[in-house]
């Protein structure tokens, strides 16, 4: 066999491997290949104490090697961060452009509240709560131009309207307490005891404009659950305050709130008092409704007819005149007056009786011949009035 092998003829210049040699190659081989696998165990040791030592001289520990998953946590928690602060952002300068919108609606001229106006109601779900925040933070403009927002006719919750009537009533700007006034008419029948409460106060006092103390008043007088409270505000103002437009308020309180025969000794208290003609007037007015009941106010009514003031006299004359009968005796009596105008006026007023004033029928034919001609025809026309002869 060896000599077979060793005569078989290989390629020109190349040289040939005998059988024995073969084997041995194989050996040659798979030594090498061990060599190399332990060569790259060797290297991957020596990375590992390169990177220890790098990161030892560069003060690193092992804990700030980066997991992939945590890698990108950190950027969602990033992501997250800047979207706050975007958000933040936004709000901030939607703030600042609500504030300018505000402003515009509380003090700019006609169109410029128009404006202001229309875009508010286009941002209106983030106006509404910011208008609460300008009416603590706002200038008098801002908090004007916010109360113009909510009080104008838009749903509010109800625990966002009720914070912002009782936060504004007592506000340092009239025109936001008036608006308060003006949203407080839809406050919660569970507030309504409180609003009351506050709307006496807001009417009693003397320093409170004129126009927020009226308005007060007559937000009260649509309160009557709580009349019993009300009342004797309303009686006092209607007897002691000299301003006439806060007294005529509170007399119509009365005569819609107060039992009129409960009602009937203010009304009186009044006329004795120093009120002017127009509260004197207002008063009379009312009392007018009681007719007969009102006999109690027949002396001053009386005392009226000799007014200064034709327009109370005239409602003086007209309050005897329902009472009836019992006015009689104080009418006979004015026609007695020295001045022609009074005594021409209670003769008038007792024809104006029909059938209840001729007990008076003796006195009116004293006047009949009169030296006045004028007083001669109110004398005769007031005589055939009490038969109803025309």
């Amino acid at each position: 066999m060896s000599r077979v092998l060793e005569q078989a003829k290989w390629p020109t210049g190349r040289r040939r491997f005998t059988w024995i040699e073969i084997p041995t190659l194989y050996l040659l081989l798979i030594t090498l290949c061990l060599i190399g696998c332990s060569g790259d165990d060797t290297t991957d040791q020596g990375s590992d104490k390169v990177a220890t030592e790098a990161s030892t001289d560069t003060g690193e520990s092992d804990t700030d090697v980066v997991d992939p998953e945590d890698a990108d946590d950190n950027v969602t928690q990033d992501d997250s961060t800047t979207s706050d602060n975007v958000g933040e952002f936004t709000a901030t300068a939607l703030d600042d452009e609500i504030g300018l919108l505000l402003t515009e609606l509380g003090g700019g001229e006609t169109q410029e509240k128009i404006d202001a106006s229309n875009a508010l109601e286009m941002l209106e779900k983030d106006v509404v709560s910011q208008c609460v925040m300008y009416l603590d933070l706002g200038d008098d403009d801002q908090r004007r131009g916010a109360m113009y927002f909510l009080a104008g006719g838009r749903m509010l919750d109800v625990s966002i309207l009720d914070e912002v009537v009782f936060k504004t009533l007592d506000d340092s700007d009239v025109k936001v307490r008036q608006l308060a006034l003006q949203l407080a008419r839809r406050i919660s029948l569970d507030s309504a005891e409180k609003l009351v409460t506050r709307l006496m106060s807001v009417a009693q006092r003397q320093d409170e404009e004129e126009q927020i103390r009226v308005a007060a008043i007559r937000l009260l007088n649509e309160h009557a659950l709580y009349s019993d409270k009300s009342i004797p505000v309303l009686s006092e103002i209607a007897k002691s305050d000299a301003a006439a437009n806060i007294c005529n308020a509170a007399l119509l309180g009365l005569s819609k709130l107060e039992d009129p025969l409960n009602a009937l000794p203010v009304y009186i208290a009044v006329l004795k008092g120093n009120a002017g003609a127009t509260v004197k007037r207002s008063a009379v007015i009312h009392l007018k409704k009681l007719g007969p009941m009102a006999e109690p106010a027949i002396e001053i009514l009386g005392e009226l007819m000799m007014h200064e003031d034709p327009k109370l006299v005239e409602s003086a004359s007209d309050a005897l005149s329902l009472i009836g009968h019992a006015a009689i005796p104080t009418l006979i009596e004015l026609t007695e007056s020295e001045d022609r105008v009074v005594k021409q006026l209670a003769i008038f007023t007792i024809g104006t009786m029909g059938r209840e004033g001729r007990p008076a029928l003796d006195a009116l034919k004293k006047f009949v011949d009169d030296e006045d001609e004028q007083t001669q025809r109110f004398a005769r026309q007031a005589i055939k009035n009490l038969f109803g002869v025309r």
